[in-house]
């Protein structure tokens, strides 16, 4: 079985919960291609955004395991120009569809406008209004300067933000292997109190994650699913496709 794993915090705990046997067959990869590589591979199973399922269709998802935001903590963070100018929405970091299509979604709905969505190779402080997705947001106190996307996403749908499923081209191996999943998460809660093992961030920034961790959601319930569904359902509502899918869940 090969893994793919977009970079982030969450993953790397992930990556790192895992049996000693699997390790080797893990492959961090832009969040933007892994479902490429997904459908390349009847032995691959991933963690891929939970849009990108819009334009890979074919794939397996499961309902039991993925990464879930019930509060502050999450994988991208918003950060305002001084204007407060909501023409434009700039995106950095591990980039996919989910950031392009819930930010125009969310600034459509929480502040009425309708941003032009622009890639920026990194963050600065002169970027303007900037989604950034990622790593970036915990080193050097930056996540203290923005706004959770996560808690913007709950206030709009009212349900958990999903940011990462389960998913695989193989429907055996997803049934398969989804235990192997849920099997690690006492481990990986386990290892972010000791995160100062496998990231150089200040105290300030392990605090905030260490005392936020329980809003983290592995092992998913009716609520996570729906969620899944609800994302899923959003762009069609807004235009951005124009026709609904069926989610194949396992």
């Amino acid at each position: 079985m090969n893994i793919y794993l977009p970079k982030n915090i969450f993953t790397s705990v992930i990556a790192a919960s895992m049996p000693e046997n699997l390790k080797g067959k893990i492959h961090f990869q832009s969040s933007s291609i892994i479902c490429s590589s997904l459908e390349k591979d009847n032995n691959g199973i991933a963690l891929v955004s939970t849009t990108d399922l819009l334009n890979h269709r074919e794939l397996f998802v499961s309902r039991k395991f993925g990464i879930s935001f019930e509060s502050s903590l999450c994988n991208s963070y918003l950060y305002f120009s001084n204007d407060r100018s909501l023409k434009s929405l700039n995106l950095a970091g591990d980039v996919s569809s989910l950031e392009v299509i819930l930010g125009k979604i969310l600034f459509k709905e929480l502040y009425d406008s309708d941003v032009e969505i622009k890639l920026s190779v990194a963050f600065t402080k002169e970027a303007g209004n900037l989604l950034l997705v990622g790593e970036q947001n915990f080193y050097d106190e930056r996540l203290f300067d923005g706004i959770s996307f996560s808690e913007e996403m709950i206030e709009l749908i009212s349900l958990p933000f999903v940011n990462f499923v389960l998913a695989s081209a193989n429907e055996s191996l997803l049934k398969e292997k989804e235990s192997l999943w849920l099997e690690i998460i006492p481990n990986v809660y386990n290892m972010f109190e000791s995160l100062q093992e496998y990231f150089s961030f200040t105290e300030k920034t392990l605090k905030y994650v260490k005392q936020n961790i329980s809003s983290l959601v592995m092992e998913f319930d009716m609520q996570d699913v729906e969620g899944i569904l609800q994302l899923i359902r959003m762009p069609y509502y807004y235009g951005i496709i124009k026709d609904m899918i069926d989610i194949k869940f396992v």
